[in-house]
């Protein structure tokens, strides 16, 4: 039996239909009933001898995300494969306006992503499980102002090794240097009037400082949004709270609001703080 028979058995064919994907070789796709071309699919995936990799899942139909987890690994056991993987990139969108990541609210609120409570680890499970429990036990401003650094920490590192690396290889052609200089020119409006490698330094130098200022001045205007109470709560209370009322008040969220912006602000800064690399795998 052919790798499209196996799957078709282990859905049902009144109400879903598996089609071949042109994503990577071996791919497929399973989509709710009656099928369009325009629809999202309920998952995608490819098959490899070892392993299953799954490349997107979303709730469709009468199949939520756990119900299509349980579907693949389903698939992978009438396959005789024993390893599936993915990469964590659940989100919520509301209304098309906004969007909030749910592997850093899962760990926020609890120390786990979602798909680690369903037995999808990365290599450094245990370590990111010891790190994050911790963490989010500390005061939200105390949080907050530790993943700020950390994203500091971060663009300077991130900055440093590319000067670094210009400095040993030094390629940087004139008609590169050209656009550089014209690039940063226009961006701080000076003139700069050094030799090449000091004015890449200078220039590095100059970005990250503007950088880390503006860094600085988005974490103090975000924290002007917190309530004396909110100041005393920890980072996982505060982000349970937001959960309950996305799930219950979905459709009533308002992208645009104060607390809307500031639950944003604090799941794109705890990427920096939190240890997650989303690349998964589970043995069935």
């Amino acid at each position: 039996m052919n790798n499209l028979k196996i799957i078709k058995s282990c859905i049902n064919e009144e109400l879903y239909i598996v089609l071949p994907s042109g994503i990577f070789r071996n791919s497929f796709e399973i989509y709710h009933l009656p099928y369009s071309s325009e629809n999202d699919s309920c998952v995608v995936f490819s098959i490899n001898p070892e392993f299953i990799n799954v490349i997107a899942i979303q709730k469709c139909g009468h199949l939520r995300g756990t119900e299509i987890i349980e579907l693949i690994e389903n698939i992978s056991k009438k396959l005789n494969i024993s390893r599936i993987t993915l990469l964590d990139a659940s989100n919520i969108e509301i209304r098309n306006r906004c969007s909030f990541d749910l592997a850093i609210i899962s760990i926020l609120s609890s120390g786990m992503s979602w798909y680690n409570k369903l037995g999808y680890i990365s290599d450094e499970h245990e370590l990111e499980i010891s790190f994050n429990r911790h963490l989010i036990n500390f005061r939200l401003y105390d949080f907050l102002e530790y993943a700020k650094n950390k994203k500091i920490d971060s663009l300077t590192e991130s900055l440093r090794n590319k000067e670094n690396n210009f400095m040993s290889n030094r390629r940087l052609t004139p008609v590169s240097l050209h656009k550089l200089k014209k690039i940063i020119m226009n961006k701080y409006n000076s003139n700069i009037h050094v030799n090449k490698l000091q004015f890449v330094k200078n220039s590095i130098s100059e970005y990250i400082r503007n950088e880390i200022d503006k860094i600085n001045t988005e974490f103090e205007d975000k924290i002007s949004l917190l309530s004396e109470i909110n100041h005393t709560k920890t980072i996982k209370q505060f982000v349970n709270e937001f959960k309950i009322k996305l799930k219950n008040k979905k459709n009533n969220i308002n992208c645009n609001c104060d607390e809307t912006n500031l639950i944003l602000y604090i799941l794109h800064i705890a990427k920096y703080a939190l240890l997650y690399s989303g690349k998964l795998h589970k043995n069935l």
